[in-house]
């Protein structure tokens, strides 16, 4: 749909993959990322109940997870079956967790450090201590 968020997504994309194919843009694997968590939160927000509540539910508990509990165990254990929440940014969870915060920067911004030890811990994670958020590079970890 032309004039539409996809169809620009999808231009933006198309431009990156142009520039990462000619290496003429050093940043373009970094305008990939953002692309990336940017459909995420599309999608989120495109299915506002189940998926909501989902990402609702995860971001409750990396936030109030306490240390040497079965409730961090089976965080870890969420996150490692299911990428998918690795990769959700935060998207309207209130005054908790700012809107586009990783589960990295949510677990900082709140103090769970054995919760970033968590998730740094799970074998091929797409987050790292470089993980950008989408509120820019103020909040990087």
């Amino acid at each position: 749909r032309p004039g539409s968020a996809w169809s620009e997504r999808d231009d933006a994309r198309r431009r990156n993959q142009q520039r990462l194919s000619t290496g003429s843009n050093a940043s373009a694997a970094s305008v990939e990322k953002v692309l990336e968590a940017c459909e995420e939160t599309a999608r989120a927000v495109a299915s506002p109940n189940a998926e909501g509540r989902r990402i609702q539910r995860l971001f409750d508990d990396v936030c109030g997870v306490r240390k040497g509990t079965k409730a961090l165990d089976a965080l870890a254990l969420r996150l490692r079956a299911d990428e998918t929440l690795l990769r959700a940014r935060a998207t309207r969870c209130g005054p908790k967790v700012y809107d586009g915060a990783s589960v990295l920067h949510a677990a900082a911004f709140h103090g769970q450090l054995h919760v970033i030890e968590a998730v740094l811990a799970i074998d091929e994670s797409p987050l790292d201590p470089w993980t950008l958020d989408t509120a820019g590079p103020r909040f990087m970890l």
